[in-house]
């Protein structure tokens, strides 16, 4: 990345009933730009942006731009978009649908999904509705198919685990559990959408396949929520990576054995 003097944004996370997350920034916005990338960063294989409807296209373009001149030889990379909180309301699900032609893939968590459609006050006022989820994903999907665009939406919904739909030739259609089952093990949520979308990307990337690519995040974002901050790296006595002294491999297998009939 391109060094900066500016200090890092800050922002500030809330938590209240049914789940519900609020977000603001305390200090100014330091935008992340196609331009501060370094040639290796521009020539990655996925990008995850997090942002407005209006800036994701900006960058998708900007991104490709720079590669045709630098790397023109490069596949066209994925790109995985969430929106950002304060730009996922109902007087923004138009700039969402324009977005879907820019994007392979869209995630925002089952609050931000809701907001867009008008429907946040039947998850806020009665909790968690998988209902809600799937039809405001289908009208995603049914948007995609119009305009001939392939996409992939992966519901992020906390406790519930998450909700992947494609409108590729597979149609996929599943609700699949986050890790911990026991949230006694979930010290701090904050953090946990970007490690799963980070290990999600990854996956998607190495295996093609948005339901392995999802196993992959689960996975990421366990190690994330487990404690206040950044979990810890380490080795075993084998010299294997191990996150907060457990295997990640490890933790991939326990998962899929839980659910073996829908990987």
């Amino acid at each position: 990345m391109r060094r900066r003097d500016d200090p890092t944004t800050k922002g500030w996370n809330g938590y209240s009933k049914n789940e519900r997350r609020d977000f603001k920034y305390l200090t100014p916005k330091i935008r992340i730009a196609e331009n501060d990338l370094s040639p290796e960063l521009l020539s990655s294989k996925s990008f995850h942006m997090v942002c407005s409807q209006e800036r994701a296209i900006d960058l998708v373009n900007g991104i490709l731009s720079r590669r045709k001149e630098s790397c023109p030889k490069l596949d066209i990379p994925i790109f995985i978009y969430e929106p950002s909180p304060d730009c996922a309301v109902p007087n923004a699900l138009e700039e969402t649908m324009a977005t879907i032609q820019y994007v392979d893939v869209l995630s925002p968590n089952h609050s931000e999904l809701a907001h867009l459609f008008n429907r946040g006050d039947e998850v806020h006022e009665g909790g968690f509705k998988a209902s809600v989820v799937e039809e405001c994903t289908q009208r995603l999907l049914d948007y995609a198919t119009q305009h001939a665009r392939s996409l992939s939406v992966i519901v992020r919904s906390g406790k519930e685990g998450c909700y992947i739909a494609s409108n590729d030739s597979t149609e996929t259609r599943a609700w699949l559990p986050p890790y911990h089952q026991d949230q006694v093990k979930v010290v701090d949520p904050t953090g946990g959408g970007n490690g799963f979308l980070g290990g999600f990307g990854v996956g998607l990337v190495r295996t093609g396949s948005i339901t392995e690519a999802t196993a992959w995040g689960s996975i990421s974002a366990s190690f994330c929520i487990e404690q206040v901050g950044i979990p810890v790296l380490g080795h075993d006595t084998e010299g294997l990576e191990t996150w907060n002294d457990a295997n990640p491999q490890q933790r991939l297998a326990d998962w899929k054995k839980r659910i073996h009939r829908k990987i």
